[in-house]
């Protein structure tokens, strides 16, 4: 009882309590139970349940939860993202390269300090994270082979880096919603348009185009007329 939010990943399935905790039912393959244990729950338990704490800070006062393929983010109220899961492709953010079966914090630009301000976070399906952060600006890290960080490059990070606006002459800005694909991601503007950015062999990034983009791109109207307006999130 008390659920607020689900999300599942390939194995597991959590559940954000009213409370500010977040319960966990599956398998822990690469820790994706976030409570120390590998072992299949079939019932759920709490993330954290073993004394899981970044020094005195317990992994609580959750306000969302984002599922991606093996790893986990829960984005708290203070606006500090924390991971666990699987985290050899750096998708968790804290600038160690492996895996972790108990919630860590996830760095700053550069790994000097934490990130914050964090209004949303959304775990990509190819090992890559997304933030949005109170400001409408965007970082990402982890796994970037086709150009799904947004940073005008296709290097892999262990901790954020801001994403680039069309070109990368700027930063991405006025962003309202963000979401992680398949090697790709995308953003709505406050200005109900969609830029998207990363693998496109598929025609992902709706650019009329199947060439990939590091930085992101204007998704096309219907039938490649103008650009897609009045778009929510």
């Amino acid at each position: 009882t008390g659920i607020t939010q689900v999300g599942a990943s390939q194995y597991n399935t959590y559940c954000l309590k009213s409370d500010g905790r977040v319960n966990t039912i599956g398998y822990s393959k690469y820790g994706t139970n976030g409570n120390r244990s590998s072992d299949i729950r079939r019932i759920p338990d709490f993330v954290g349940s073993s004394s899981v704490s970044f020094g005195s800070t317990p992994v609580s006062d959750v306000s969302s939860v984002s599922a991606g393929y093996h790893h986990t983010l829960a984005l708290k109220n203070d606006g500090t993202v924390w991971g666990w899961g699987r985290g050899i492709e750096s998708q968790l953010g804290n600038l160690i390269n492996s895996n972790t079966a108990t919630p860590v914090i996830v760095s700053d630009v550069g790994g000097s300090n934490y990130l914050s301000g964090v209004k949303s976070v959304e775990s990509g399906f190819s090992f890559h994270t997304l933030a949005l952060k109170n400001d409408g600006t965007v970082y990402a890290w982890g796994n970037n082979s086709y150009g799904a960080l947004g940073d005008n490059t296709l290097t892999t990070r262990s901790s954020p880096v801001q994403v680039m606006d069309a070109g990368g002459s700027g930063y991405l800005t006025d962003v309202v919603s963000v979401s992680g694909g398949s090697y790709s991601s995308i953003a709505v503007k406050s200005d109900g348009t969609v830029w998207t950015w990363g693998q496109n062999d598929q025609g992902q990034l709706g650019n009329n185009t199947k060439t990939n983009s590091s930085t992101p791109v204007q998704v096309l109207g219907v039938g490649g007329s103008g650009f897609l307006t009045d778009v929510k999130e």
